[in-house]
């Protein structure tokens, strides 16, 4: 696993030095003050491993060394220092530490040619060196010289993908800044403004990349020249991302994802789906959000189920129906006290169409503004009823015929009828074939290992999910499939991959489920959803769900109905997911798939 890893160094104190090297006030402020952006999970994501404040060149040396060496080859180290940067008698650029001794600089500070040996040994691919100190620029020479010897070339060639990030050239220093009380180096203040604001995001593109940060501490520092080099890589690894832009990217996705709703929301509504109340209440909490616990959970409902590509609404009126109920919403005083009852309930819904329209967009009504409503249908039901049968079907696609093309119709069905009572069936002829009849056979659609007795052959699940542990004894035999029961936040799932004949009948999933919760039946917190996904695991539709709120005293047959997917070939899905810190079970056990002939 990739990991983001940082040391940070900051040295202000020199007092082996003599008097050569003067006190800094900045080196231990921008330690803390960068740690503070790094480790920021919506920043920079960094694991810190240690701040160094004044230590000695030994403690660097040996804290250097270890998260070099310890360091997967995937992962990401920046290596950060502030202080005092001295050149030796060579050129060679030296860290400076608590005890560093100008007549024995290389041997009391950290040298960059013993940078790079540590860097070179280690497994490490990606390595970021920031250095705010005066001749930070001469980093990259000691990187990039080619006056050494063949092994220190050899050692250079193995070096992984390393960026150097300084405050200034390699003849120039480093300035300290002081603003509102608060000394820093002037390099790492910018570094700081650029990420907490994102102007250093210069692509937009959320992600702020060494080069970036270079880029604009360029454009904004007077009187030092920051330097920016990368080596035997390609891209400029990304030290933080911008708050900004993922708010504003957060705002848009949101925005997108409510507009979705809505229109899935009216489309069922125009279709007479789904009940007045339950539209008007639904578009109103949309507008204006939660404004309670009881809102919060209606509003859960929208992410549950809306966000499906396909999704009954059915299933989603019993779910806004059974928590309803469980709120006990308009029996009465709310329970739970004052703020528990929802805040649509508060809110009085105009009754005539010129009201409608000033609630839509009119700046005389006192009520708040509703989104625009779509055209009422032309028969609204205030009850949805729990499934809808093929008479209804055949009204709503033919309710748009006259009545004329209707009798007619029906007289040629009821003509047909009477021939087949009349005239016994004597076997297919060749009318037959020319209006070609389809008959489907009747039975079970083969699904591999129905009841778990394999084990976990022909399914895949989460760790534990198929199990024979007699705690809870299986409907038949010993195997069963187990989710949920965690009492945490938890989600496990359960899917196989079945393919359906191509018959115009109906096609129906049975199955057997045991639900057993500690959690309150007041609410519903863990649950239970049966969907259909295709074969990529991209969800189509929601079938049914299931919550503590439906605790059974054992097994119970559960169907529903796949006729839609008659001869695809897709998966079908079990998802629980545990929210409360009370454990819920969902057993299931014997699966069935049954195809109808017509």
């Amino acid at each position: 696993m990739t990991r983001r890893r940082a040391l940070l160094i900051g040295n202000g104190e020199f007092p082996d030095s003599g008097g050569a090297l003067l006190p800094l006030r900045g080196p231990a402020s921008d330690v803390l003050r960068l740690s503070t952006i790094l480790k920021d999970d919506a920043l920079g994501k960094f694991e810190v491993d240690d701040l160094l404040v004044n230590a000695s060149s030994a403690d660097i040396r040996k804290a250097v060394g270890h998260l070099l060496a310890d360091a997967s080859p995937t992962d990401m180290l920046l290596i950060y220092y502030s202080g005092h940067g001295k050149l030796s008698f060579r050129g060679q650029l030296c860290l400076c530490a608590r005890d560093t001794k100008i007549n024995a600089l290389a041997a009391t500070s950290l040298t960059l040619p013993q940078m790079r040996e540590l860097i070179g040994e280690s497994p490490c691919e990606q390595v970021t060196l920031m250095l705010d100190c005066c001749f930070s620029g001469a980093a990259a020479e000691a990187f990039a010289t080619t006056r050494s010897a063949l092994s220190d070339q050899l050692q250079i060639a193995r070096a992984p993908g390393l960026h150097i990030l300084s405050s200034s050239d390699a003849a120039e220093v480093s300035q300290e800044h002081t603003a509102e009380s608060e000394t820093l180096g002037a390099f790492t203040r910018c570094l700081i403004d650029g990420i907490t604001s994102g102007e250093a995001d210069l692509n937009d593109d959320g992600e702020i990349t060494v080069a970036e940060l270079s880029q604009y501490a360029q454009s904004k520092l007077r009187g030092q020249r920051p330097q920016y080099t990368g080596m035997k890589t390609a891209g400029s690894p990304i030290v933080a991302w911008s708050r900004e832009r993922q708010r504003r990217r957060d705002e848009e996705q949101e925005r997108s994802a409510a507009e979705r709703r809505r229109k899935r929301l009216a489309k069922w509504y125009n279709q007479g789906d789904i009940p007045a109340g339950l539209y008007k209440n639904a578009l109103y909490l949309m507008e204006h959000g939660p404004e309670s616990e009881t809102d919060k959970k209606f509003h859960r409902l929208f992410d549950d189920f809306l966000g499906l590509e396909r999704m009954s609404p059915a299933v989603f009126v019993r779910a806004w129906k059974d928590l309803q109920e469980a709120t006990d919403v308009g029996a009465g005083a709310p329970a739970g006290g004052p703020g528990v009852e929802p805040s649509w309930r508060r809110w009085s819904w105009p009754k005539r169409k010129d009201d409608v329209m000033k609630a839509n967009g009119g700046t005389n009504d006192p009520k708040p503004p509703m989104p625009p409503m779509p055209p009422m249908p032309p028969t609204v039901r205030d009850v949805v009823p729990p499934s809808i049968t093929h008479l209804q079907r055949f009204w709503r696609m033919t309710k748009t015929v006259s009545r004329r093309g209707l009798i007619v119709l029906g007289a040629f069905a009821l003509f047909g009828m009477l021939m087949n009572v009349i005239l016994p069936d004597e076997g297919p002829s060749d009318s037959d074939t020319l209006i070609g009849v389809v008959q489907a056979s009747t039975g079970r659609v083969p699904i591999a290992n129905p009841g778990f007795e394999d084990g976990s052959v022909g399914w895949s699940a989460s760790a534990g999910v198929i199990t024979s542990d007699r705690k809870n004894p299986a409907r038949t035999g010993q195997w069963k499939a187990w989710l949920g029961g965690h009492a945490s936040n938890h989600t496990d799932s359960l899917w196989q991959d079945v393919a359906l004949p191509p018959t115009t009948g109906s096609i129906s999933l049975n199955f057997y489920l045991f639900i057993s919760s500690d959690e309150s039946r007041s609410a519903a917190v863990d649950g239970l959803l049966v969907l259909v996904a295709d074969t990529q695991g991209k969800p189509l539709e929601s079938l049914a769900s299931f919550s503590n709120m439906d605790v059974t005293t054992g097994f119970e047959q559960r169907t529903v109905d796949l006729s839609s997917y008659a001869g695809r070939t897709i998966r079908i899905k079990l998802i629980s997911r545990e929210r409360g810190s009370k454990t819920t079970t969902f057993l299931v056990d014997d699966f069935e798939i049954v195809a109808a002939g017509t």
